[in-house]
């Protein structure tokens, strides 16, 4: 028997929105280039340094980079090599800094705050 499935909150919603406009906003400023290899994919994904249950900095441009398909899984099976990558890209202080924010207590996500600032920037790459 196949179980319906739950309906989506509205912080769910939210959030998905919010992923969908930072996946437009990584594709359009990547040019659909893969950061890795360098090469042009049709379907560029959205990688993350820290894992996305930290919604803290699951928006956070430095948390994320283009990959394709192949890179994207090489670097997840990977750990030592994505950390590597990714120090590569926003240095080790950076990467330190958003492991600290990932994991702060001081505050809660507002993603409504967060959508509009997509939004915004969104606007501002389509101009």
């Amino acid at each position: 028997m196949i179980k319906p499935r739950k309906k989506k909150t509205e912080s769910q919603k939210l959030r998905d929105e919010c992923d969908d406009l930072m996946r437009e906003i990584i594709r359009k400023v990547s040019g659909n280039i893969c950061r890795r290899c360098g090469k042009y994919h049709e379907r560029i994904e959205w990688a993350h340094f820290i894992p996305r249950k930290y919604l803290k900095v699951r928006w956070e441009r430095d948390n994320c980079a283009p990959l394709c398909g192949g890179c994207h899984q090489y670097l997840d099976n990977f750990s030592m090599e994505k950390d590597e990558f990714f120090y590569g890209l926003i240095g080790t202080a950076r990467a330190f800094e958003l492991n600290r924010i990932a994991r702060s207590t001081s505050y809660k996500v507002d993603k409504e705050q967060i959508k509009h600032d997509l939004e915004e920037k969104l606007k501002l790459l389509e101009a």
